[in-house]
Parts: C-alpha cells; sequence; structure tokens
C-alpha cells in the first residue's frame, strides 16, 4: 500500500490548523502539524514531509524566516512550500517568494480549492524531482561515455552547450554558452577545413553529418573527438537550429593508432630496412601518441651510448648523449640501461638520475622524462626507449607501458639485424678460421675480372697448400689439426696487407681463371697488391 503524502501544516491559530486538517485528511493527505517556527523546524526534520503550508505572522519566527531556514536544509531545495498570507498583502507575497516559497494562497482560505492546489502542487513537485533525476542520470551518463551535447541557431554566435561539451573541448564555459571562435580555436587547423563545409551545408541545407576531429586545448594536450551533428528545420523547410553530440574517442583513436604504427614498423623490420629509420619510426610512434613528448631511441654497448635516435629533438641533441657512460646519475635514457628497469624523472632539475647530465637537460631545456631499458631476448640489454618533455609532466603507468611496448620493438628490430649480420657472415666465412670461403671467393674474383676491362691493373693470386697435413690429423686427432689452421690463419693475417683477400678454399676447386683477353696483358685490380692471396689451401688430408 503507497504512503500516503505528507503536508506539514504552521500555524498559530489551532482553529485554523483544525480546518485544514480535516480538508487535507479527506483529500487522501497526512497532515502535521506545529504552532510556531522552531516547532515547524523540528516538525520537518523529523517527519520529513512533501509540501508545507506556512503562515506568514507568527510570534518568534514569522513564516519569511521559517522559509529560509527550510530551504537552506540539505534536500529542501524542490519541497514545495505554499505561504498563506492576506489576498491583497503585494509586499508579503514578495517577500515570500524572495524567501524561497513555491507559491501561495490568499486568506480567506477558499476550502474547496484548497486540496487540489496541494495536489496539483505535489504532482508539479514530482515531475521537478523526476526531471532533475533524469537530468543527473543524463549527466552520469554522459560523463561515462565521454559525451557532450550542444545547440546552435543559425546566425548566432554563441552555442549552447553542456558541461561535458566544454570538459572534452578544454574550453571554460561560466554558463552554458559558448562562443563559435573559441570552439574554432580548440580544432585542429587541418580538421577545420574538412569540417567548415560541412557545418555550412548543415546550416543552409540541413545535411546531417558525423566527422572525427582532432582537438589541441590551451595547455598541448590533444584528443580525438567524434562529432554528429542532426538539422532541425521548420514548417518552411528552413533549418531551425542544429543539435549534435561530440564524444571523446581519444583512446580508441590512440589504440587504431598504435595498432596501425606498430604494424608498419614489424612490416620495415621484415624487409630488413636500416636500423636508423625504424628507431625514427618508433619515435614518431611515441610522439603521435603523446604529442607533449619527444621520443629517443638508444642503443649502448661496451657500457656507453653508442647511438641516439631523436628526429624530433633539436639539433646537437643526439650528439649530446651519444657517448654517454652508463650510469644512474647521467639522464634517465642511461639510468634505464644501468639499471635494467624504468626509470621516471617528473622533475628534471631536482631528479638524481641527471645529476651529471644536467648541463644536457639545460642546453635542451629538457623539464621532465622517463626511459624503459630495452631487453634482448637472452636478457641483454641493448639500449633504452626514452621519452623527453620540455614542460613538466607527470608521467603515468600507461606512459610507461607504451614505452615497453616500443622497446619490444626496438629489440625484435635489432635481434632482427644481428640475426641477418650473422647469416651474411657466416655465409661469406669460413666457421673455424673465420676467413672468407670460396664462394665469397668466386663473387670476388667474378667482380674484380668484370672491372678489369674498365680499370686494367696487375693482381695477383696465390695459392697454399699445407703438406703432410693428413698425417696431423691422423696421428694428433682432428682438434689439433683445427688448432693448426687457425694458427695458420693468425699468422698469414698478420704477414698481408688490409687490401689484400684473405681466403681458406676448402675441399672443393677454385673456379679456373680464363685469363686475359687476346691482345692484352693480365691486369692487376688497383688497392690489391696481392688478391690471390688467398689462405690455405685444398689440404690433401681433411678440407
Amino acid at each position: 500500500m503507497a504512503e500516503l503524502p505528507r503536508i506539514l501544516v504552521v500555524d498559530d491559530e489551532s482553529t485554523i490548523r483544525l480546518l485544514i486538517r480535516e480538508v487535507l485528511e479527506q483529500r487522501g493527505f497526512q497532515v502535521l502539524e506545529a504552532e510556531d517556527g522552531p516547532g515547524a523546524l523540528k516538525v520537518f526534520d523529523e517527519g520529513k514531509p512533501d509540501l508545507v503550508l506556512l503562515d506568514v505572522f507568527m510570534p518568534g519566527l514569522d513564516g519569511f524566516q521559517v522559509c529560509r531556514h527550510l530551504r537552506a536544509r540539505p534536500g529542501a531545495e524542490t519541497i514545495p512550500i505554499i505561504i498563506i498570507t492576506g489576498t491583497e498583502d503585494y509586499d508579503a507575497i514578495r517577500r515570500a517568494y524572495e524567501a524561497g516559497a513555491t507559491d501561495f494562497i490568499g486568506k480567506p482560505i477558499n476550502w474547496i480549492i484548497l486540496g487540489e492546489r496541494v495536489r496539483y502542487m505535489l504532482r508539479a513537485s514530482a515531475a521537478v524531482r523526476q526531471l532533475a533525476q533524469n537530468r543527473e542520470f543524463l549527466a552520469r551518463a554522459q560523463a561515462l561515455a565521454r559525451l557532450g551535447s550542444f545547440e546552435f541557431r543559425p546566425g548566432k554566435a554563441t552555442l549552447d552547450v553542456s558541461p561535458e561539451f566544454c570538459e572534452i573541448c578544454g574550453l571554460s564555459c561560466p554558463g552554458s554558452e559558448v562562443d563559435w571562435e573559441d570552439v574554432i580555436g580548440v580544432i585542429h587547423p587541418d580538421d577545420w577545413k574538412a569540417l567548415e563545409p560541412l557545418v555550412e551545408q548543415a546550416c543552409t541545407a540541413g545535411i546531417c553529418f558525423r566527422q572525427d576531429i582532432r582537438l589541441v586545448t590551451g595547455n598541448g594536450i590533444r584528443r580525438y573527438a567524434m562529432l554528429q551533428v542532426d538539422a532541425e528545420t521548420d514548417a518552411d523547410g528552413a533549418v531551425a537550429r542544429l543539435t549534435g553530440i561530440i564524444q571523446d574517442i581519444t583512446e580508441r583513436k590512440l589504440a587504431e593508432l598504435l595498432e596501425t604504427d606498430s604494424n608498419r614498423i614489424l612490416q620495415l623490420i621484415v624487409q630488413k630496412e636500416p636500423l636508423e629509420r625504424i628507431f625514427r619510426e618508433v619515435a614518431r610512434l611515441l610522439e603521435r601518441q603523446l604529442p607533449l613528448a619527444m621520443g629517443v631511441v638508444c642503443l649502448v654497448a661496451d657500457d656507453k651510448v653508442v647511438s641516439v635516435t631523436a628526429p624530433g629533438a633539436e639539433q646537437g641533441f643526439s650528439e649530446a648523449v651519444s657517448g654517454t657512460a652508463l650510469s644512474a646519475e647521467s639522464g634517465t635514457h642511461a639510468a634505464a640501461a644501468y639499471l635494467g628497469q624504468p626509470v621516471v624523472a617528473p622533475e628534471v632539475f631536482s631528479s638524481t638520475f641527471w645529476r651529471r647530465a644536467r648541463h644536457v637537460a639545460r642546453a635542451f631545456r629538457i623539464r621532465s622524462s622517463a626511459a624503459v631499458p630495452v631487453f634482448s631476448g637472452t636478457g641483454q640489454i641493448l639500449g633504452a626507449v626514452s621519452m623527453v618533455f620540455r614542460e613538466e609532466y607527470q608521467i603515468s603507468d600507461a606512459d610507461v607501458a607504451l614505452m615497453e611496448k616500443t622497446a619490444n620493438l626496438v629489440a625484435l628490430a635489432v635481434e632482427q639485424h644481428q640475426l641477418s649480420q650473422r647469416l651474411i657472415h657466416q655465409a661469406r666465412h669460413d666457421p673455424l678460421t673465420g676467413l672468407v670461403n670460396r664462394a665469397a671467393l668466386n663473387h670476388w674474383l667474378e667482380r674484380v675480372l668484370k672491372e678489369r676491362a674498365r680499370h686494367p691493373s696487375l693482381g695477383a693470386y696465390l695459392l697454399i697448400d699445407l703438406d703432410r697435413f693428413k698425417h696431423i690429423n691422423d696421428s694428433l686427432g682432428h682438434h689439433v689439426g683445427d688448432l693448426m689452421l687457425k694458427q695458420v690463419a693468425d699468422r698469414l693475417r698478420q704477414a698481408v696487407r688490409d687490401s689484400d683477400l684473405l681466403c681458406r678454399m676448402g675441399g672443393g676447386r677454385i673456379r679456373p681463371d680464363p685469363g686475359p683477353p687476346p691482345g692484352q696483358e693480365r691486369c692487376r685490380p688497383r688497392g690489391i697488391a696481392n688478391p690471390g692471396a688467398c689462405g690455405q689451401a685444398v689440404s690433401r688430408g681433411r678440407p
């Protein structure tokens, strides 16, 4: 069974209270009574009425003072308060509204109308509360969905906007209006060029549209937003107003960009592009994800920074960082590689991570920075990925996670490059002695012979054989034979010049030299004093 609405009647005359009680109870209301102001406040707090009937003239606190006290109570802002006053007392009516009264009833009271008046006020109050709840629910839903709304009438210089609209756009909106020019000012110039004709078509022809745009707020933070606009027309078909929504889609857009950029970098790695190009793309990935940052990729070797890639840095930055000895005080890039863990410096000039490199931070206006190490698959530290900021910035866990993702791409690129270099070396060199093998020698000779016609010169080819090598293998074992081959290779390296080619032939045959064309003498390639000094020749005992 539904609870009856509670009505608080406040009047110092008991007869009036009795008459009002009888009228209201006949209409199905529950009545609470108070004979003065303090009593009214006490009953209000205890009984939680749905409506208050309040006489103006009472001893002690009058009706105006009681009304103000009631309005100051939490939750009483929307409770209907009906002031009972004289019919022609216009000054009392004005003061009643100023005190916060919802309505008034003049004396003498029309008892037939009183019940209906109270019922109407309760319905209106319920509608107002429902509207407030709906607005609160809508505002909460918009905040959760990062959604703002707006309304625009063609020809006006302002938009009616919701608080969420201002928050998404980074605008200060004291009221519910904002200037068009302020909105245009936060839209990326390239995006406004595409958006302006769409807005004009919507205003003139009522054509609806949906467009993704970039927003650049006053503090330099970039956001992505989805803008959707609908047009409403009047009876004549002219556009009366535009209504629309704006939704913050930054997280989704950045995730899409991250996936796209990561896939492009993976493609560059598969295509075996130079590491410098891959590292530039990694740095730009960081900068697209966080425009306030400058991306930096460092490689380390022999306990120092040996390579720096920072496409967004000022001239001289890479040279200033390259060669830095790894330590916990030479910048976050060096500290991350030295400590093998993420390093964050929200304020560079008070951070111990920059104690020995503050001159670099001062020269290039670095205020905040962070870095993560780059690990190989075996746990070796290959370098560091870093972000530096020219303004103080609070690095979040999400920023560190982003750097760690890019560090994995850097590690993959470095290891792929190292593997490729090892495969190339193995394909061209003898695994035992490290000398050039037969295949590389054949390739080199073909190139030399082709260049001979254009650059005539003399050359020499020396084939060295090791006599009785089979006897060493048979008598002392193959491991001794391997040691001997290495000794011979080392001694021959010391005997030849850097311009000479030293090769181990193995057990096969070298392609015969066809000799010079008829009428020409044998030539010698420039810069190679002894191109035929190709190392150990075919051994009779073991290839």
